[in-house]
């Protein structure tokens, strides 16, 4: 079962770690200085409007998930995007444990995401208005 751990500064190791691993870098460029990267991270941890997770099975972090507003005016998200119901959330996410990869946790790891936040998190106004 996933539990998802809002990221805090004790979890830039792990997620610097996680960042650096080829199979994310490809996806994911960030800074590769340990002082830029944690300096990059802490903005979007602090950020009111991203929500940044780390992704656990039985207390074990294997992955990282993150949610956002789409913004259809701003240039972060959303622009190129059709017009979507107020109130849509994007994710990003990816799986930072390598002994995780292909085996299909990826998948049910965003399924619970999704289950996690429409109970648990407040970032979306009115969760009923989606059912």
């Amino acid at each position: 079962m996933f539990h998802f751990i809002p990221v805090t500064i004790d979890h830039l190791p792990l997620l610097r770690e996680w960042f650096q691993a080829s199979h994310v870098m490809k996806w994911w460029p960030t800074p590769t200085s340990e002082e830029d990267f944690f300096e990059h991270l802490l903005k979007r941890i602090r950020s009111t409007d991203t929500r940044a997770y780390v992704a656990q099975i039985d207390n074990t972090p294997i992955g990282y998930v993150q949610m956002y507003h789409i913004d259809r005016e701003g240039d972060k998200t959303g622009k190129w995007l059709p017009i979507l119901p107020e109130h849509t959330i994007g994710t990003d996410q990816f799986i930072g444990d390598s002994a995780y990869i292909g085996k299909g946790y990826g998948t049910h790891m965003l399924k619970a995401f999704i289950d996690f936040i429409l109970v648990h998190d407040k970032f979306i106004p009115d969760n009923a208005l989606f059912f």
